[in-house]
């Protein structure tokens, strides 16, 4: 195609007449106000991350959420901003060095000039192909950009914090609640909670918790009563849901004082208790009605006369174990006898001495409700004297002219606890200690068998300890057991049965627990901060020296824009002029003008390529001036045609 361009009419002064390189307008203010605002908006992200260091092991406020909504659009606004800082710098460095004596070189300035985001940086690297070192350090910079946002969405998260405070537990103390004088007047409420104790489920029974959620004592393993260690042990709980092992009472111990806030919240405390050690053998077995009775035998059946057909504990005088007169005191086990007696007739014997075990019990109580959660964590033995040469046992027990009067009512009330017993159906005691399930179950009385014998001595002595003691630790606090409420502050008083009131308020012993409240804060990454706090420090100073260089710059800004095109190009037919105009200020002045590539030698071999200025429309503005240049012939581009 070919084409002859006619004169094209543009204002004489289309570039408002000769003006010197630094002059101010509206314009030009405010341009230098957002240059100097976008500079320094690096700050909030730097101000972002120590934010985010501060929040660190806060607790979750309004604040805190403000920051995180922050962080989250952090990631959006982080690139824009490097994009324009950085871009801006290398920009106005591709301006300085063009006016800088000796001027640069053109890959150099190619490179500055076009790498204006990650992508084009790359695209620089391969098209150009010189000067590599340059471009990787201009690479490196823009890999900032994303490396920097992703940083800024990741300066927190949320976490859980444990604040560990000390404070006093209370448990009952079976020292201070033993009461004997008026026993007699609370038999059917101790009763009842022994009771309910036996009813309860095989799964009940091996909890770490007894009916109402007060936590259980493990009994020591037969292991550790043999070698008499006292080391620390971790509680074997699978040994107790198994039934290898076995509580010390199917009742546990009264704690108070477990304050909790309204979060969640775990208890750790170490109480000091005693349980009495019951250790049973298989003796004997006979017919009382057949002659030949040996005389224990018939100090056996002497005891039985008025009650000749049910099952029962009785107390043989201890003179019966005790023949060499041996003196009785506080650490010798107290000995007893345990007999079932078949309708009428048959006889079974069993010997049990009984002794105090001290142990000290770690409790872990949370983060649940602690009626729900408490448990034995560790324990170990401890001597059978305290601090102060003691047993934790009252003085009615441990004083040997006291504790045979003592004892024996306690076993003489326990073989009336559990209900009628008849000589067809075993009492659910004894059920307990030979089945330990459905001691209530209806059954008829039936011989030991070798299964049943078999039991003896370990696995009859656990189940007799945890009868016992159950029995005995229902009589402790008859009316005040079952009001179970951990985070109640007791009242020290000592009223109790001995003084006839209500025994609710019982004195409670102390000891110091560790309370740990586990809130939820924020928790700042630490590595994610020092990324964000580099890669914007970096960008700090590429923006303070962006800013810097283009203060120092005197020139027009004519790089990187389509309006340069038009300068000193014979083929874009201006009146002179406008040397002075950098790019934007360029195009507004020539906004009619329109450009296009051609060839512009299409009748030698060779082509040329230029841009050339479009003629302009018909219906032009009057108020413009013809130029005079002449007319020239034009094609477009072929892409198989030759080109210089």
């Amino acid at each position: 195609m070919e084409e002859t361009i006619p004169h094209t009419r543009i204002r004489d002064n289309w570039h408002g007449g000769p003006k010197t390189l630094e002059h101010w307008d509206a314009p030009t203010v405010f341009g230098w106000i957002f240059s100097v605002l976008l500079t320094f908006t690096p700050l909030c992200f730097i101000a972002l991350a120590i934010t985010a260091i501060r929040l660190d092991n806060q607790p979750h406020s309004d604040y805190g959420k403000t920051v995180l909504q922050l962080t989250v659009l952090s990631p959006s606004l982080y690139p824009i901003l490097f994009a324009a800082l950085v871009g801006r710098f290398y920009r106005v460095f591709g301006r300085w060095c063009l006016e800088s004596r000796g001027g640069v070189n053109l890959p150099v300035l190619e490179q500055l000039i076009g790498s204006q985001n990650l992508a084009t940086a790359i695209e620089r690297i391969f098209v150009i192909r010189t000067n590599a070192v340059i471009g990787i350090i201009i690479l490196t910079s823009w890999l900032l950009s994303p490396l920097g946002g992703q940083s800024s969405s990741r300066l927190l998260q949320d976490a859980k914090f444990d604040l560990v405070s000390n404070g006093t537990v209370y448990y009952a103390d079976p020292a201070y609640q033993v009461s004997h004088s008026r026993w007699i007047d609370y038999r059917h409420s101790v009763g009842a909670t022994y009771a309910a104790s036996l009813l309860s489920s095989s799964k009940q029974k091996a909890s770490p918790r007894d009916i109402w959620g007060l936590p259980k004592i493990p009994q020591l393993s037969q292991d550790r009563l043999d070698n008499g260690s006292y080391d620390l042990y971790d509680v074997n709980k699978s040994d107790l849901v198994s039934g290898k092992a076995s509580y010390a009472s199917l009742l546990g111990i009264k704690i108070q004082g477990l304050v909790r806030p309204n979060k969640p919240t775990k208890f750790n405390f170490t109480i000091s208790t005693s349980y009495f050690h019951v250790d049973c053998d298989f003796v004997d077995s006979f017919d009382p009605l057949r002659g030949d009775l040996t005389l224990n035998q018939t100090n056996i059946v002497d005891l039985f006369y008025k009650y000749p057909s049910f099952s029962a504990f009785n107390i043989l005088p201890q003179s019966w174990f005790n023949a060499d007169g041996e003196e009785d005191d506080i650490n010798s086990p107290y000995q007893f006898i345990y007999v079932k007696q078949m309708r009428g007739s048959h006889l079974y014997v069993v010997k049990c001495a009984t002794h105090e075990i001290k142990v000290e019990t770690t409790i872990h109580c949370g983060p649940g409700d602690p009626a729900t959660t408490c448990e034995p964590r560790q324990q170990r033995r401890l001597s059978t004297e305290n601090q102060t040469g003691t047993s934790l046992f009252p003085p009615s027990v441990t004083r040997s002219d006291l504790r045979l009067k003592e004892l024996s009512y306690a076993l003489y009330a326990w073989a009336q606890a559990s209900g009628d017993k008849d000589g067809v159906q075993p009492s659910p005691s004894e059920m307990y200690l030979m089945k330990d399930e459905n001691p209530y179950e209806f059954t008829s009385q039936l011989p030991w068998t070798k299964e049943d014998l078999a039991k003896f001595p370990y696995v009859f002595s656990r189940r007799m300890t945890t009868a016992f003691n159950t029995y005995w630790d229902a009589g402790l606090n008859p009316g005040g057991h079952t009001n179970v409420s951990y985070s109640t502050i007791p009242l020290h008083n000592m009223n109790g049965l001995e003084t006839g009131q209500t025994y609710k308020d019982s004195f409670m012993n102390t000891t110091m627990g560790t309370r740990i409240t586990t809130i939820d804060v924020y928790s700042a990454q630490r590595i994610w901060v020092g990324l964000l706090l580099f890669t914007t420090m970096v960008l700090q100073i590429l923006a303070i020296c962006g800013l810097i260089i283009e203060i120092l710059i005197q020139g027009p800004d004519v790089l990187g824009f389509a309006s340069t095109l038009t300068r000193d190009n014979t083929f874009v037919p201006l009146p002179a002029g406008g040397s002075h105009l950098d790019g934007p200020e360029r195009a507004r002045c020539l906004k009619n003008m329109r450009l296009e590539l051609v060839d512009v030698r299409p009748e030698d071999e060779t082509g040329y390529l230029a841009v050339r200025a479009v003629s302009s429309a018909k219906g032009q503005d009057t108020s413009v001036i013809e130029g005079s240049v002449k007319s020239r012939k034009w094609v477009h581009l072929n892409r198989r045609r030759l080109y210089e």
